[in-house]
């Protein structure tokens, strides 16, 4: 799967390997005092030929690995092909597998996928929070989509996407209709996650509000969540 879509991040492990030996090694990989090459007396100390070439090697297998990470940052239009597409909506669905390895495992490879393209987060997004305002999703569903919607790419999404951060408020909060304890343990988590996180509604909102006509209205998303709260308070139980 990397191969296919996440390309470039078997050779960034593979760096990250060496880096790690290397600083554990780097002491001892030095040339004897007595080596015909510098004299016994020398005060440095000399790499071995081939410890210089190896560091080289491994770091432009470093900077083969980045070459095309972050292509969408300088092309807006750069977005994943279909075989990526096709690939994050099969991950999506396993990980609302009713087998918690499944689960676990593919959220683990989807949560690569997002990072890798993160046009793709709001999909996700909206995918995963309807089923937490759907009262027939089943328990290993909502327990699946917690999961991903608790990671910190995904909460750190939702302050850029006023279209994801509006469906996921709301998804968490008409969220109780959901009995089983295990899923009422995820959502909290999920919302104390999201609270440790929230450090105020960002200005990009605002400003993707007034510029896109598709996206969500703020003041829309406040009158929804005034309508589910106590009529008394006006404040919802959460």
């Amino acid at each position: 799967m990397d191969a296919l879509g996440n390309y470039g991040s078997s050779e960034y492990d593979e760096w990250s390997n060496h880096r790690q030996a290397w600083k554990l090694e780097s002491a001892a990989i030095v040339e004897p005092s007595v080596n015909f090459i510098v004299s016994a007396h020398s005060k440095g100390k000399r790499r071995p030929r081939w410890a210089l070439i190896d560091k080289a090697f491994m770091h432009s297998t470093w900077r083969s690995s980045q070459s095309s990470y972050h292509i969408y940052r300088t092309n807006g239009n750069f977005g994943p092909p279909d075989h990526v597409n096709l690939l994050v909506d099969n991950l999506l669905n396993l990980s609302l597998h009713s087998y918690a390895t499944v689960r676990l495992l593919a959220g683990k490879s989807l949560l690569k996928m997002i990072k890798r393209w993160p046009s793709m987060i709001s999909k996700c997004v909206l995918s995963l929070t309807e089923n937490l305002r759907n009262p027939k999703s089943p328990e290993y569903a909502v327990l699946g989509s917690c999961a991903v919607l608790a990671t910190q790419t995904v909460l750190k999404h939702l302050t850029m996407d006023p279209k994801a951060f509006s469906s996921c408020i709301l998804g968490i909060l008409s969220s109780s209709h959901h009995e089983s304890l295990k899923t009422q343990k995820a959502i909290n988590e999920l919302f104390v996650k999201y609270n440790i996180h929230f450090a105020g509604v960002s200005r990009s909102i605002f400003r993707a509000s007034g510029n896109h006509t598709e996206a969500p209205d703020f003041a829309d998303l406040v009158s929804q969540i005034t309508s589910m709260s106590f009529e008394s308070t006006g404040l919802h139980w959460r």
